[in-house]
């Protein structure tokens, strides 16, 4: 048995055994946040300068950047400086999400 394929057989076959088949008939539908059904959940939110300040407190400087590659440090120690306009922002995007969504439904 070097084959990959045949290691690869024996090893469905014995995970395929030992594992349960869950009945997936009886699980509820999901619920889109973003539907037009849900928008007065979606325009409850509120997003404050405080709720900000304590995420940036919880970046891990020692973790690298994310896809922006800005490092968690930097904006760790840029936080009393950019947490209103992060605020600021994040708020007009949650916003423009919600009228995106509301315009698409219209046209």
């Amino acid at each position: 048995m070097s084959c990959a394929a045949d290691i690869a057989g024996l090893m469905n076959d014995y995970f395929s055994s030992v594992l349960t088949k869950e009945n997936t008939d009886s699980i509820p539908p999901g619920i889109n946040p973003f539907s037009l059904d849900n928008m007065e959940h979606v325009n409850d939110i509120i997003l404050t300068e405080d709720m900000v300040m304590k995420k940036l407190d919880l970046l891990r400087e020692n973790k690298a950047g994310g896809p922006d590659d800005l490092s968690p440090r930097l904006l760790r120690n840029l936080k009393s400086e950019i947490c209103t306009p992060l605020t600021v922002i994040s708020r007009a995007r949650l916003m423009m999400a919600v009228y995106q969504q509301i315009s698409t439904w219209l046209m």
